[in-house]
């Protein structure tokens, strides 16, 4: 409502149930309750916040999943009842990319930073991420601020982090001694 000197100049209203296509989720956030924030070409849909019913029925890529399997960066179909996501049709997309980590948030809602092509990018991190080492499994805190990273991402959020090596790792290495140079602390 606008009201102008106490009297009603103008009302814009919804109906009770609306579908909005070609969305992208730009954030969702899980407090006492579920919230989404939308990106869409139309202004009207873009930037509004939504909150998530307990019981909405959610699709990814043509199967019945959970909530947990929608990330941002997402292209969704939402029904939305009064203002509540109803049900909610998400279609991702897959890619790998090779970068730098420039920053890793530990958080309940971790995310990390990679430098991929020159460009920093952000991405929220999965909470079944496949973190691997040299083939092995690690976790998220095996890894430090410069290590080379191949990345699997499904839209904004990493669901593969693997590395051949990492700037702290601890290993064994066997071989013949050639050279020591103690002064600079080098050894071949």
């Amino acid at each position: 409502l606008k009201l102008v000197n106490g009297k009603i100049k103008n009302a814009i209203g919804e109906t009770k149930e609306i579908t909005i296509q070609n969305a992208v989720i730009e954030k969702i956030d899980i407090d006492d309750e579920v919230t989404v924030t939308i990106s869409h070409a139309l202004e009207e849909y873009d930037g509004r916040e939504f909150t998530l019913a307990s019981d909405a029925t959610v699709k990814k890529n043509g199967a019945d999943t959970d909530f947990g399997s929608v990330y941002e960066g997402d292209t969704v179909k939402l029904t939305v009842r009064y203002g509540v996501i109803q049900t909610v049709v998400a279609t991702s997309t897959r890619k790998t990319a090779e970068g730098t980590i420039q920053g890793i948030y530990i958080s309940s809602r971790p995310s990390i930073e990679v430098k991929v092509n020159g460009s920093v990018e952000t991405y929220s991190v999965t909470n079944d991420v496949e973190i691997t080492i040299n083939g092995e499994d690690a976790t998220l805190y095996d890894f430090r601020v410069g290590d080379l990273v191949k990345i699997t991402l499904e839209s904004k959020a990493v669901t593969k982090l693997s590395a051949t090596s990492v700037q702290a790792s601890n290993g064994k290495l066997e071989g013949t001694v050639t050279a020591i140079n103690q002064s600079i602390g080098f050894i071949k």
